[in-house]
């Protein structure tokens, strides 16, 4: 991948919503052609879709559990903070 090819790909995959998407497909198909891109797309999805068919089936035994209702509530503090910081910035 030239330098060239590399600053042109992040304003266009910010033009198409999904921008995580478009990169990874844009760098894969610049570096290994069209299985590149295609690879590229599966490998990004393949740990949301594990936890999806992870923890879905399994949730009513885990929502109960002190430990996982504290990881949650983290979570929620930590999105909160990363969202308050992005307004105050813009």
């Amino acid at each position: 991948m030239t330098n060239d090819q590399f600053w042109l790909g992040i304003p266009l995959t910010f033009l198409i919503p999904g921008v995580p998407t478009n990169i990874s497909m844009y760098y894969g198909t610049i570096i290994h052609g069209v299985m590149g891109g295609i690879l590229s797309w599966i490998f990004l999805h393949i740990p949301p879709i594990l936890i999806i068919f992870g923890i879905l089936p399994n949730w009513d035994s885990y929502r109960d559990r002190a430990g996982i209702q504290r990881i949650i509530i983290g979570i929620s503090c930590v999105t909160l903070g990363i969202l308050c910081g992005c307004v105050i910035k813009i």
